[in-house]
């Protein structure tokens, strides 16, 4: 099982660990993250045959993965960090 798999069922079996906010959070991750990958995938299967939609496709596709993966990603950390008492 990759990393990515073993995180989603990780955090959907012990998701009530948490408190709500964290999990909240969690869920906020894996759901953009899922969108994000949904939306790359798709996006290869372009109607038109030139590279030019494709690549403008996941361009912003990436930029938003870059724009929001690391803000809840980095709230999500110091939540942890918080809970194991490291600040």
């Amino acid at each position: 099982m990759n990393p990515l798999m073993t995180f989603m069922n990780f955090t959907t079996k012990t998701g009530f660990f948490f408190d709500e906010a964290l999990a909240d959070k969690i869920d906020e991750f894996k759901d953009l993250f899922f969108e994000i990958l949904v939306e790359f995938k798709n996006s290869k299967k372009s109607s038109d045959d030139g590279r030019g939609i494709i690549y403008d496709k996941q361009i912003k596709i990436w930029d938003k993965m870059e724009k929001n993966i690391p803000v809840i990603r980095k709230e999500i950390e110091t939540e942890f960090r918080k809970i194991i008492g490291v600040e």
